[in-house]
């Protein structure tokens, strides 16, 4: 008896291991399932949500920059000093801030006097307009729910805009091409290089920097609308 008990025991056990085993890889199935059938795609999507974090960061740098043109230098410090000091300062005050747009507004209010003190008005709007093209995205992509087709690729629909709509939710699909999500991330990348050409040439006007004068920016890429790069299209 005790060993048909021993015996039942380990069954029971092995049963319930297996039925765990299942279990997991059940769920796991079911958790972006989209994304694990088009990892290509899935990664580029990634890269626009994560990446904005990215172009934050380098904003609330560029703000400090502002702020310590505005500023006498401290005793003992050199300008690049007095500079990283305000960055650091920027940082702070920007994520003080919620929300990206409230963050976009702040950035503006403090860098619009300086940038234009030094000649640079046109090129804080082009930056802060590409900014802006990649939040609108990156917005877009929070809030979707994804599906995937089996010859043409990721496909999603956007739940806030289909919320407005009267009536009960319906689920119109929209077309996410491996080209586009391409050209969106194409448009990061730049606008990466943007802010950067722009606030190196800041620094040097401003005497914050010691290094020779970066080229200009060149002039600002125009990114598509999201409903025409992203157009609506039946999954099947």
């Amino acid at each position: 008896m005790r060993r048909f008990h021993c015996t039942l025991e380990r069954r029971l056990k092995t049963l319930l291991r297996f039925l765990f085993i299942v279990f997991s890889v059940s769920l796991g199935a079911m958790f972006m399932p989209a994304f694990r059938r088009r990892p290509k795609a899935a990664g580029v999507v990634g890269r626009i949500l994560a990446g904005y974090g990215d172009l934050e960061l380098m904003l609330a740098q560029m703000m400090g920059m502002a702020m310590a043109s505005k500023r006498p230098i401290r005793p003992h410090h050199s300008p690049p000093q007095h500079r990283i000091y305000y960055e650091h300062i920027g940082l702070q005050a920007l994520y003080g801030v919620r929300g990206a747009e409230f963050r976009l507004k702040k950035i503006r209010q403090v860098c619009r006097p300086a940038f234009n003190k030094f000649g640079l008005g046109t090129e804080l709007t082009d930056l802060l307009a590409m900014v802006e093209d990649c939040r609108i995205y990156r917005n877009l992509f929070s809030h979707c729910l994804w599906a995937q087709s089996k010859h043409r690729g990721l496909f999603f629909v956007d739940l806030e805009e289909e919320a407005k709509s009267p009536g009960l939710l319906s689920y119109r699909y929209r077309y996410a091409s491996q080209g586009a999500l391409d050209e969106i991330e194409k448009h990061y990348w730049l606008t990466v290089q943007y802010i950067l050409n722009t606030s190196q040439l800041f620094t040097f006007k401003a005497g914050l920097s010691r290094s020779p004068p970066p080229l200009a920016p060149s002039k600002r890429p125009v990114l598509k609308a999201h409903k025409i790069l992203l157009p609506y299209r039946n999954l099947h």
